[in-house]
């Protein structure tokens, strides 16, 4: 008896979790500054445009006024809120759609099995053999094809 207790269900391929998706908040600093520059080309086109009366009017007539702090904020706000909530709808719904595709298990290519028992020895020890193999010798192609390099490299 090899220490196991002879039940096939270790020796099932088991299908691995499929990771959960988050965001990660700490990334998203610029954000918040994007979004209040949605609000800086409506803004400037009203300054342009008032810009362009003013140079349009006659030099009798006194010039329009600048646009007041509240005529800027009404032009920026809707903006500003359009890409907020956009960029919250985004990450609620990228977030739960990844979430959605993970559970559906479609996400996962790959399965697992368990190679620890005493039975698997005989099938493990010739693949740890040829793996060392290959290792040493590319370790030692490599070493040699240095030590060959450097040593023509002095000589000339």
């Amino acid at each position: 008896d090899d220490g196991d207790d002879g039940d096939d269900d270790d020796m099932q391929m088991q299908r691995s979790n499929a990771p959960q998706a988050t965001i990660n908040i700490s990334r998203l600093w610029p954000l918040p500054f994007l979004c209040i520059g949605a609000g800086i080309p409506p803004i400037l086109r009203l300054l342009l445009l008032s810009q362009e009366q003013q140079q349009q009017q006659p030099s009798i007539t006194p010039p329009p006024p600048y646009p007041s702090p509240s005529e800027l904020l009404s032009v920026a706000v809707p903006p500003i809120a359009i890409a907020a909530v956009v960029t919250a709808a985004l990450s609620l719904v990228v977030t739960q759609g990844l979430q959605f595709y993970a559970k559906s298990g479609a996400s996962r290519t790959s399965e697992s099995l368990a190679l620890n028992s005493q039975r698997d020895v005989e099938f493990i020890r010739p693949l740890v053999e040829k793996v060392t193999a290959a290792v040493t010798t590319f370790h030692e192609t490599t070493t040699t094809t240095t030590t060959t390099t450097t040593t023509t490299t002095t000589t000339t």
